[in-house]
C-alpha cells in the first residue's frame, strides 16, 4: 500500500475514533431473562419504544464496558439502515437459540463461550451524526469499528480469506 492509501486510512479511522464518545448505552440484556421474543414485548421490556426507527452502528459489549475504555471489550459491532432494535433482538434470539436459521451470531458468539447468562451492554451511533445515508457507507462504519474496537465476534462475511 502506498503512503497516500495508509494516510488515507488513517484519516477515516481518526474520523470514526473522534465519535467514540457519542455512543449512547440504551440497554442492558441478561438474554436469558428476555420474556419474550416478539418485537413489540422485547420494546417494552428493555424500555426501547424511543428507537425503534432510528438505525446506525451498534454494538454488544460486556457489561460494565464502555466504547471509550482504554480497552474496551466489545463482543459484537453491526450496522442497520432500518432499526437498532430489531437487529439487537435478533442478536438476543440467536444467542437464545442458536438453531434459529435466521441469524448466526447465536452460534458465533458460542464459539468464544458468550452465552445467554452473560450480562450485555448494547450501545449505539445514529447514522446521522456518522453522516451515514447508504447502505455502502453503513458496511464500510461497522467494518472500521470493528477495526477500532478489535471486536471479539466477526461476520464471516466480512473477514478477508488469505
Amino acid at each position: 500500500m502506498n503512503h497516500y492509501a495508509v494516510n488515507a486510512v488513517e484519516d477515516a479511522l481518526y474520523s470514526y475514533k473522534k465519535h467514540v464518545l457519542d455512543f449512547a448505552r440504551i440497554a442492558s440484556i441478561k438474554v436469558s431473562d428476555v420474556k419474550d421474543f416478539k418485537f413489540k414485548k422485547f420494546v417494552n421490556q428493555y424500555s426501547l419504544s424511543k428507537l425503534v426507527n432510528t438505525h446506525g452502528i451498534y454494538l454488544i459489549c460486556e457489561h460494565g464496558s464502555h466504547p471509550w475504555d482504554d480497552v474496551p471489550v466489545v463482543f459484537y459491532c453491526g450496522q442497520t439502515l432500518k432499526c437498532f432494535v430489531s437487529r439487537i433482538k435478533s442478536h438476543c434470539k440467536s444467542l437464545r437459540y442458536p438453531e434459529h436459521k435466521t441469524e448466526s451470531t447465536g452460534r458465533s458468539f458460542s464459539k468464544f463461550m458468550i452465552d445467554s447468562t452473560q450480562i450485555f451492554d448494547i450501545y449505539v451511533i445514529h447514522s446521522e451524526i456518522l453522516g451515514i445515508t447508504t447502505h455502502e457507507q453503513s458496511i464500510m462504519s461497522e467494518k472500521a469499528y470493528q477495526d477500532i474496537f478489535d471486536v471479539i465476534v466477526k461476520d464471516t462475511k466480512y473477514i478477508k480469506l488469505t
